[in-house]
């Protein structure tokens, strides 16, 4: 069909793309080809196609005539200039998912199936196509990219294929998306976050170097920086860092220590300029890195990815990991299906089981606001609720919440080597607690070489591994008052999430106190 088109009589002629354009990124597209390709950074990023003459055929779908597949360029171009590729692929994607729908719709009203302009579409088919998308994944997310193509069409070209009136309709519907967070909060056995028996199994798996230098650095690398894999596909060889340090220890004894640092590229931030925020690695994943490095300093740090597909390759190198390990998940008895997103889900969950805050947990993934943090601190609350229905003494080697020692408040040193601290007994985060926290033990943690604590003390302490317990002071009334705190929510003081996150650390007083009555048998019994 000719590019003029006619609506009430008159034909109107379309604007050309651009022969070379330029996205808001900086990348330059070839335009001039029936296949445009754009990655999704341009710092190397996925490489996109998009094949213009697969929204022309009709195989399994109804075909786009010329003007609507022209249409659907200038619209693509439009946005290229304003959004990131991978949001213009979520958008031919709907398209797509719209050819394959459409010819059964087609046969309902006796149009032809395999045809599609978008002139036909109607308020009876976009509707139809909304319902059916509240059937799938994808929920109103389809609907909402094809009412803002069709807004553009009838407002910003003013094209006689799009009726101004059907948008006016369109703007009263509601398309709600997928549920946000819905593997995080329920804890999905295979795309939710890891459970404490897996996450150790894929420790134990690390250091057995189970699977090849590679795939073992991809894991460990989103293991405990929770990536998002299109910016670890990203990151540059100059990004590794390598501080070292000759430390002389109490005694005069030298010792040599080295820490590393990796700056990881901003994903979400539609900018030209490259940004990046550097986060610190556990020696061994630095040594690791170091050792694989090569090339350039602005070539990849993980140069063995395909160099169009990096993020399909991470996935790849985490089922190699596995199969070579022979992860079997608890949960599924299968091995384990291990994603970069899993682990990322992991790594925020874990962060606000142990009491970080919003704000931190937010840095931490990079977001830049809090609105997708909040399904973390109710996926902790969700943790210690199950772990509190289940509690039963046959569980607590599984259930371990105390992982501290128990030492007698006259050791000068709990911890070898190092100077005593006692903790302050003061919990500036809760509400009035009607208890005495002075002095409940001693902190092992180094902060010089460890970092300050990320916990909230002095309760947090109790289910840290750095605490030392004082064997005579009467953790049994913080307990108690706990206990009664979680039970009445503070008296109404607090929002229920605070006391449900408190479980954790009542079950660790109460093993502490279990253990120092299994120490000592004229210990009184725990009530």
């Amino acid at each position: 069909m000719a590019d003029g088109a006619l609506r009430g009589g008159i034909a109107l002629e379309l604007p050309r793309v651009r022969a070379r354009l330029v996205t808001k990124d900086g990348q330059v597209i070839d335009t001039t080809t029936d296949v445009w390709q754009v990655r999704t950074s341009p710092d190397g990023g996925s490489l996109l196609r998009f094949d213009w003459q697969a929204f022309g055929s009709s195989a399994g779908q109804a075909a786009l005539d010329e003007r609507s597949v022209k249409i659907l360029q200038l619209f693509v171009a439009w946005k290229l200039a304003t959004k990131k590729a991978h949001t213009i692929r979520n958008v031919l994607g709907a398209v797509r998912r719209l050819q394959r729908w459409y010819p059964r719709f087609a046969r309902q009203i006796d149009n032809a199936p395999h045809a599609l302009r978008w002139a036909e579409l109607d308020e009876a088919a976009l509707d139809a196509f909304l319902a059916h998308g509240l059937t799938t994944t994808e929920r109103g997310n389809d609907f909402s990219r094809l009412r803002d193509l069709y807004r553009w069409g009838a407002f910003g070209l003013e094209l006689p294929d799009f009726d101004p009136r059907l948008v006016v309709a369109l703007e009263t519907r509601r398309a709600p998306g997928n549920v946000k967070g819905a593997a995080v909060r329920g804890h999905h056995p295979t795309d939710g976050p890891l459970s404490a028996e897996e996450q150790a199994l894929v420790i134990d798996a690390i250091k057995r170097g189970a699977g090849s230098d590679q795939d073992r650095a991809i894991v460990m690398l989103h293991f405990e920086l929770g990536l998002n894999p299109d910016a670890a596909a990203r990151v540059w060889n100059s990004g590794l860092l390598m501080y070292a340090a000759d430390i002389v220890e109490p005694g005069g004894t030298p010792r040599s220590e080295v820490a590393y640092h990796l700056a990881i590229p901003r994903v979400k931030k539609r900018t030209e300029k490259r940004q990046t925020r550097t986060r610190p690695l556990s020696p061994e994943l630095g040594a690791l890195l170091r050792r694989l490095q090569h090339g350039a300093p602005e070539g990849r740090l993980l140069h063995w990815l395909s160099d169009e597909q990096p993020v399909d390759s991470i996935q790849y190198a985490m089922n190699r990991c596995v199969r070579a390990a022979g992860v079997i998940s608890p949960r599924t008895n299968k091995l384990l299906h291990l994603r970069p997103r899993r682990l990322r889900y992991t790594l925020a969950t874990e962060m606000a089981r142990e009491g970080a805050s919003r704000h931190r947990i937010a840095d931490v993934l990079d977001h830049t606001d809090l609105q997708n943090v909040e399904v973390y601190i109710e996926a902790s609350s969700y943790i210690v609720m199950q772990v509190g229905d289940r509690f039963d003494p046959r569980f607590q080697p599984v259930l371990q919440r105390f992982l501290g020692k128990v030492v007698d408040a006259s050791d000068p040193q709990p911890f070898g080597g190092q100077k005593r601290q006692v903790i302050l007994g003061v919990a500036v985060q809760l509400p009035t607690l009607p208890v005495n926290l002075g002095s409940i033990g001693a902190c092992g943690r180094d902060a010089e070489a460890e970092g300050i604590c990320q916990l909230a003390p002095p309760l947090s302490c109790y289910s840290c591994d750095k605490f030392a317990a004082f064997r005579d002071f009467d953790h049994a009334s913080i307990a108690d008052s706990l206990e009664h705190a979680i039970a009445t929510r503070f008296d109404g003081q607090a929002d229920q999430r605070i006391p449900l996150q408190l479980v954790g650390t009542l079950h660790a007083i109460r093993q502490l106190q279990q253990q120092i009555a299994d120490e000592s048998p004229r210990a009184a019994a725990i009530p």
